[in-house]
């Protein structure tokens, strides 16, 4: 159930038939390469999302782009806002979205970015009376090596898969190839989602590899706000995706659909949090 597709006299039916349970997709508008769009984690989280909903009706909310990528003002096609509107269009979109009938909120995010500002978020929630709860779940990426543990257990449902497709997917884990951003599985990701959007022959068109600018303080455990920018000035990073290809991409995606699946139907069947929010508000 997309909200935008709803009419007025169908929300009562889609909180009844969801449980209550809205979900968002949360991502970014960043440069990944030269070979995936700006709005890859956006894109992919959302895709997955409303695929997921078609299984576990939750209602899915248009999805959020603007994440937190401070910093990245270097790359066209990115779109920075302060994190202190970040966080007031969160509140005021989760409002709006209790306002209409649905006290659990699910932001699905897309974006490694998102994580501290999203926890930032949800604990700022704490800060006055609320009738509805958010949730936070990460789309993370999925590695060839839980990949291949899926395949091995589900050869049926994809066999479609050929030898080829396996050789590469363990050529990653056998030779410990590291994926990062725009890498491996983000490609594999949108090749599953929107494979017209992916530029299979830009997986090499700039360099991923680190400047090592900063290594003699992350090797330490020391971090500043500037060392992705120096480390990787292109924003891309690990072992090009080369190969990976739209066999791959569908076996990625349905994983991450039924990881989806299983978010959306814990969430349908929870109360509890429901429960003790309403204890919270009384102890004010």
């Amino acid at each position: 159930m997309l909200w935008a597709h709803l009419r007025e006299e169908e929300f009562d039916d889609a909180i009844k038939i969801s449980k209550g349970v809205c979900a968002m997709a949360v991502g970014c508008l960043e440069k990944h390469g030269q070979h995936l769009p700006v709005g890859t984690d956006t894109l992919e989280a959302n895709k997955v999302l409303e695929t997921a909903s078609e299984i576990e009706p939750v209602c899915v909310f248009p999805c959020f782009y603007f994440g937190d990528i401070q910093g990245l003002h270097q790359h066209k096609g990115s779109v920075i806002l302060s994190g202190g509107l970040l966080l007031s269009l969160m509140t005021e979109l989760c409002d709006e979205i209790a306002r209409n009938g649905f006290k659990k909120i699910l932001l699905f995010n897309g974006h490694g970015g998102n994580i501290a500002f999203l926890n930032n978020f949800i604990r700022t929630t704490l800060y006055r009376k609320k009738d509805y709860v958010v949730y936070t779940f990460f789309n993370n990426l999925l590695h060839p090596s839980y990949m291949l543990k899926v395949i091995q257990e589900n050869k049926e449902r994809f066999s479609y898969l050929t030898r080829e497709d396996l050789d590469i997917l363990n050529d990653y884990v056998v030779k410990k190839k590291t994926d990062e951003h725009g890498g491996f599985c983000e490609t594999a990701g949108m090749l599953g989602t929107y494979p017209e959007l992916v530029r299979t022959d830009k997986y090499e068109a700039e360099s991923s590899a680190s400047t090592k600018r900063f290594d003699h303080l992350t090797k330490a455990g020391i971090y500043t706000a500037h060392f992705w920018n120096a480390d990787y000035p292109n924003s891309y990073a690990g072992d090009p995706p080369l190969n990976v290809n739209e066999r791959i991409g569908k076996a990625y995606t349905q994983m991450a659909v039924d990881r989806a699946v299983n978010v959306l139907r814990i969430l349908k069947n929870e109360e509890e949090s429901l429960r003790f929010n309403e204890e919270w508000n009384r102890m004010w």
